[in-house]
């Protein structure tokens, strides 16, 4: 496998076409689409249909990057949050006086 796990279930979470996304990842992977659904937990009634509310497997590393991808976008997000929180307060300011 070319692509981690957690890999193959973020791009396949986030795919436009779900039930083309199966067969591109076995393909990237050099794989089955039967490997490639048995790492995204579906069956065959199941392609195409998000995989929500399932418990993932994570090695020490993966939840190492999550961690590291939660921090990256905590950064991104809150000077956006003290702009909006200024914009508010301007806004609040602006209309009781």
């Amino acid at each position: 496998m070319e692509m981690s796990e957690w890999e193959i279930r973020r791009q396949y979470k986030y795919a436009k076409n779900r039930k083309r996304c199966v067969s591109i990842l076995a393909e990237l992977n050099d794989c089955s689409k039967d490997d490639i659904k048995v790492i995204l937990g579906l069956d065959r009634n199941q392609v195409g249909k998000p995989a929500e509310d399932q418990k993932f497997n994570l090695s020490d590393n993966e939840i190492k990057s999550l961690y590291n991808r939660l921090d990256e976008l905590n950064a991104e997000i809150k000077p956006l949050e003290d702009e909006y929180k200024r914009t508010v307060q301007m806004i609040l300011s602006a209309e009781s006086g």
